[in-house]
């Protein structure tokens, strides 16, 4: 599930697209580059320890 994740984060940031949602019976709509994904190791786009 992981490796999931981290591939359909990395397709959303290479296409520059939001990733969609269904949600408690809503549609929502996240932005990939947001820092909640910033966790997702061995990403193409992760930053480094020191913010870089």
């Amino acid at each position: 599930m992981r490796e999931t994740r981290k591939v359909v984060i990395d397709r959303a940031r290479e296409h520059n697209t939001p990733i969609v949602l269904w949600r408690d019976g809503k549609v929502v709509e996240l932005d990939p580059f947001s820092a909640e994904f910033d966790d997702v190791k061995d990403s193409k786009y992760a930053k480094e320890p020191d913010g870089k």
